[in-house]
C-alpha cells in the first residue's frame, strides 16, 4: 500500500509543497482563498477525507473525482475534439475550461457529441514527482485543513 513507508508529515512544509511549482497544486486548487479555480476548492478537505483518501486522490486522481469537475469530451462538426470541464452553459452554447488559463465557448449547434470521460484532468503519478517526505507533508497540510 502507498501509505506504508510514508514518513510523518509536517503541515507547514506541506503548505509550501501545495503552493510550490513542483507539485503545482495551487495552480488548479484553492485553499483558504489562495490558488486557482480550475479544480475543486480544498479548503476544509481534512473534514471529509482521510489520509488514505487524500493519498489516493493525489496519486490516482481518476479513481474518483467531484462530478462538477468531471472532464467532458466534446466532438464538433468540423472534426475538432476538446476535453475540459463545463464552466457555464445555456441553450446556445457551453463554456469549456480547457486548462487553468484557457476557456472556450462552443456553440451547441456545432457539437456532434458530448460525453463524460473517465479520466481526470489532474495529472496522475504525483508519487513519482514528489519525494515521500513531500507527499507526507502535503497530506499533513490537507488533513489539517478543517
Amino acid at each position: 500500500e502507498l501509505a506504508d513507508g510514508l514518513p510523518g508529515g509536517d503541515a507547514l512544509r506541506g503548505k509550501a509543497v501545495f503552493r510550490g511549482p513542483k507539485a503545482g497544486c495551487s495552480t488548479c486548487h484553492s485553499m483558504a482563498y489562495h490558488g486557482g479555480q480550475f479544480g475543486p476548492d480544498l479548503t476544509r478537505i481534512g473534514q471529509v477525507r482521510k489520509k488514505t483518501d487524500l493519498l489516493e486522490a493525489i496519486v490516482f486522481p481518476s479513481a474518483s473525482f467531484v462530478r462538477s469537475f468531471e472532464t467532458m469530451q466534446v466532438s464538433t462538426d468540423d472534426g475538432g475534439v476538446l476535453a475540459g470541464i463545463i464552466r457555464d452553459q445555456d441553450v446556445g452554447q457551453i463554456t469549456l475550461a480547457l486548462s487553468p488559463e484557457k476557456n472556450m465557448r462552443v456553440d451547441r449547434g456545432s457539437i456532434r457529441n458530448m460525453e463524460p470521460m473517465p479520466v481526470s484532468l489532474m495529472p496522475a503519478g504525483m508519487n513519482y514527482i514528489l519525494s515521500k517526505q513531500e507527499l507526507a507533508d502535503l497530506i499533513a497540510y490537507l488533513e489539517a485543513s478543517r
